[in-house]
């Protein structure tokens, strides 16, 4: 499964059937630390947790941005809400509270209200617990309404697509991609080349993040 708001539940069920599961995408911290809870062993996953993403994120908004005004959004899903809440929580730690932390839908198309909310509050960073889609068109509707904040993702923003939706607007967004600890720097760029992000690295394990 891909995200981790089918994972979660579809674990107990493999576990009953014996079935080894294994996610490349589902980053949730539940779905292994429940499954550990319970005993479950069939669980496992090929890509970096939440807390490991939002301390990222978290630690290069405190290193660059302290002075800033964050808003925190999310989807309401597992890994939007997930990736969010420990952003907030890193932020936090770090001394400093966001000024907005807001939930919207991911079927949204018109981000309007929560543009005109945003650009009261004077914000500067928004940091984005969603996918690709959503994303694109809140980046692109912003600019077009003159609202000029910088947006700070996660690995779902890791999809041409989201270039292509924002109309190349996003060149300024940033997301994170985490790597494991015998992985390649060179191996996930290329991956990545040619889409116009700003992209923080991190290897599992370690919570120390490499900014590019």
């Amino acid at each position: 499964h891909f995200c981790s708001g089918s994972s979660i539940p579809a674990s107990d069920i493999y576990k009953e059937g014996k079935i080894l599961q294994i996610t490349p995408a589902s980053t949730n911290i539940k779905l292994t630390d429940d499954a550990f809870a319970k005993g479950n062993t069939t669980v496992f996953r090929t890509c970096g947790r939440d807390d490991v993403q939002g301390a990222t994120v978290g630690a290069y908004i405190l290193k660059n941005m302290k002075d800033k005004k964050v808003a925190i959004l999310h989807d309401k899903s597992p890994y939007g809400k997930g990736v969010a809440d420990e952003t907030k929580k890193a932020l936090n730690k770090g001394g400093l509270k966001e000024t907005m932390y807001e939930a919207y839908n991911d079927t949204d198309k018109d981000f309007t209200a929560l543009i005109n909310k945003m650009k009261q509050a004077k914000i500067d960073i928004i940091v984005l617990g969603g996918y690709h889609t959503a994303g694109a068109m809140l980046i692109k509707q912003s600019r077009e309404q003159g609202f000029g904040a910088q947006m700070v993702g996660f690995d779902s923003l890791e999809d041409a697509e989201f270039a292509k939706l924002g109309d190349q607007v996003q060149r300024e967004c940033g997301f994170t991609i985490v790597l494991f600890d015998d992985g390649e720097h060179f191996g996930v760029h290329e991956t990545t080349r040619g889409l116009p992000y700003q992209t923080f690295f991190v290897r599992s394990g370690s919570m120390e993040p490499t900014f590019n």
